[in-house]
């Protein structure tokens, strides 16, 4: 639940379940607030019972919250780096992703070449 955010929503007694609305309402701001992406200057967001509020996307991951960004080729990929660097980003400092801070690409690529045949993902390299 998100509590008081006075600039976005106005003063906010209730707490917000759900945001939907048009493009240019502040919903990019508020996910990229409640998933570490943005800083909150007002207001605090709390989950489960627990203030998230500022938390950094790698502790909020360890929550399992997660953003989709909308444009998901500007903000969700890194254009430069393989299909299998792309998706070992969010846990590249843990085994077996790594080990003493080296990646172990080996690991990598059959990781990769796993998940392309599994769910049929079409890429142009791994």
């Amino acid at each position: 639940m998100i509590y008081g955010f006075p600039n976005a929503f106005g003063n906010l007694l209730e707490p917000i379940k759900a945001k939907a609305g048009i493009a240019g309402n502040g919903q990019s701001e508020l996910v990229e607030a409640l998933t570490g992406l943005r800083s909150v200057k007002s207001g605090k967001i709390i989950f489960m019972g627990k203030d998230i509020t500022n938390k950094s996307p790698r502790e909020l991951s360890k929550l399992r919250i997660r953003h989709i960004p909308e444009d998901r080729r500007a903000m969700g990929v890194a254009e430069s780096m393989t299909f299998g660097e792309n998706i070992m980003m969010r846990d590249y400092f843990k085994p077996p992703f790594s080990r003493a801070g080296i990646l172990n690409y080996n690991f990598i690529s059959k990781h990769a070449k796993e998940l392309i045949n599994k769910f049929e993902i079409l890429t142009p390299d791994i």
